[in-house]
């Protein structure tokens, strides 16, 4: 099947952190080195490493850097997407990285991993489900943590369903529901 690789819908809950409740304002930039590999009947797979760096444009409270989200993120991976059959395509795939803030209550790590199934429909629609799940504790303990004896750890799943239809060449009709449960 084509687009295993390139679709929105995969569940890459390493790329980012998630921030819940809360708008942020930002800037967001980095690039992505890729290894892609065909396996013949076995699939293929993606190999790769991202670096980004996040600005988040806003003021920290009470003038203390330690808050500071700004900072570099460093991520590697692998994916493989498997045929089944003419129409489903099935992929799995872990991550692991680093995010280097500017201010130490971000500074963590990233273990990831992820699963979907692609399945072509009837009348040109196509479904796409996916889930993952990623670890990130933290390398210090928050400035906003009243208990001391607390790190921070992350617990992110991430389910998510979308369904498309080509309208025209150019133009694609989709639905996407995406839930997050940042466990922090």
């Amino acid at each position: 099947l084509e687009g295993s690789y390139d679709r929105a819908a995969h569940a890459d809950v390493a790329l980012h952190r998630v921030v819940e409740r809360e708008q942020v304002v930002g800037a967001h930039g980095g690039g992505e080195l890729s290894y892609y590999r065909g396996f013949g009947e076995a699939g293929s797979g993606r190999l790769y490493a991202r670096v980004a760096y996040h600005d988040y444009l806003f003021s920290i409270q009470g003038g203390d850097n330690a808050a500071n989200r700004d900072g570099m993120q460093y991520l590697g991976g692998y994916e493989h997407a498997l045929p089944v059959g003419k129409t489903t395509s099935l992929r799995a795939g872990v991550a692991a990285g680093a995010y280097v803030a500017e201010g130490r209550d971000y500074d963590g790590y990233t273990g990831a991993v992820h699963g979907g199934v692609h399945q072509m429909l009837p009348l040109r629609f196509e479904l796409d489900l996916s889930g993952g799940f990623a670890y990130e504790p933290y390398e210090h303990q928050s400035s906003y943590n009243f208990d001391d004896s607390k790190d921070r750890l992350d617990r992110i799943w991430v389910v998510q369903a979308e369904l498309e239809r080509p309208i025209t060449d150019w133009l694609v009709a989709s639905a996407r529901y995406r839930y997050v449960n940042n466990d922090s």
